[in-house]
């Protein structure tokens, strides 16, 4: 069952109505529980009773109305019944017109009722065959071919934006991991320098000891030979 939120279910209300009076002779909705039906019969009434409005939408003709949520798709036919279909606005037009030739087939049978019926006269006999439309066009995907392929292509370019991502990550930690060796390698680097430089301290300093010490043995030898020499 298609409750008010579902993602999926753009396909929100069907109605029948005569474009004289603008009497909505039949109406479905199609999402259980939808709060907004009176919103679209007020909608739908706004436009029927529009100045010019059976001059301007002559028989056989269709048209749309849109805003930024909603669109509104009719057809008037020969009797000036009007068959209406709303939706979100990015639901298919192609797939709207659909709706309203199959509407108009299934409401034949009451066509020469609904010429006389109160408001909502027939849309207990209509209930069935409109929440079958209803359940059926649901899914946009299911009957529209062009709209399956944009659905897929979404997918796909979701997909492959996630993989792109992933590479990209996996590209930024290869290059800080890079980063991170050079920066230990150059630390390396600077450690030995000083540990060569001590070395060579350390064995410059033990060198001048050695001298020094040297010199020292030298200077005792040549006193204790002097004294000798002397005694």
């Amino acid at each position: 069952t298609m409750r008010v939120g579902d993602s999926h279910s753009d396909l929100l209300f069907l109605a029948v109505a005569r474009a004289g009076d603008q009497t909505l002779v039949a109406t479905h909705t199609a999402l259980e529980g939808d709060y907004r039906k009176q919103q679209y019969c007020n909608t739908i009434k706004s436009i029927l009773s529009a100045p010019g409005f059976e001059g301007r939408v002559p028989a056989g003709s269709r048209l749309r109305l849109q805003d930024d949520d909603y669109s509104v798709t009719l057809l008037a036919d020969d009797e000036r019944l009007v068959y209406l279909v709303v939706t979100g606005s990015n639901y298919p037009l192609r797939v709207s017109t659909q709706i309203l030739n199959e509407m108009k087939q299934e409401f034949r049978p009451y066509a020469s009722k609904a010429l006389t019926v109160k408001d909502n006269g027939l849309s207990k006999n209509t209930k069935k065959s409109f929440a079958n439309m209803c359940e059926r066009y649901a899914h946009v995907e299911d009957v529209d071919k062009i709209a399956a392929v944009q659905a897929k292509t979404e997918q796909v370019t979701v997909v492959m934006k996630k993989n792109i991502d992933n590479m990209l990550s996996n590209l930024d930690q290869t290059e800080k991991i890079q980063q991170d060796t050079e920066e230990l390698n150059k630390a390396a680097g600077q450690f030995n320098r000083q540990a060569n430089d001590l070395k060579r301290r350390e064995v410059w300093k033990n060198r001048k000891m050695a001298i020094v010490l040297a010199l020292v043995i030298l200077l005792i030898l040549g006193v204790l030979i002097i004294s000798l020499l002397k005694s």
